[in-house]
């Protein structure tokens, strides 16, 4: 599954260990992971290494998601990535200064796989 969304297998279990997928499990306990599943690391891997949103900003990003339909997704993504790249450069650089440790983390997640 990690090759396949571009991530290692200890972001998977990060991902999931902090309730951000919950993929279903078969008799010996694997993990199934669903199209949608998928879609939804391949999301969540982007806008943590594309658009450094740490964790606690994607739980409020699904939260939010939750509630628009699929189809606005896209336009309303690109809003907020535009109202991003427009925040002045201290502010920019405060929000990546306040998501650096986590995606170390990451980054050395990734690598150890």
């Amino acid at each position: 599954m990690a090759e396949i969304v571009g991530c290692s297998q200890k972001v998977l279990r990060l991902y999931e260990k902090n309730d951000l997928v919950k993929p279903a499990r078969s008799d010996g306990q694997r993990r199934l992971y669903s199209q949608r599943d998928i879609e939804r690391i391949e999301f969540i891997h982007y806008i943590t290494h594309v658009r450094n949103v740490n964790i606690p900003g994607v739980k409020v990003i699904l939260e939010l998601l939750q509630h628009i339909e699929p189809e606005r997704w896209e336009t309303i993504i690109r809003g907020v990535e535009d109202q991003v790249d427009a925040l002045p450069a201290d502010e920019k650089k405060a929000m990546e200064q306040g998501s650096a440790a986590i995606f170390e983390e990451l980054g050395q997640l990734d690598e150890d796989s």
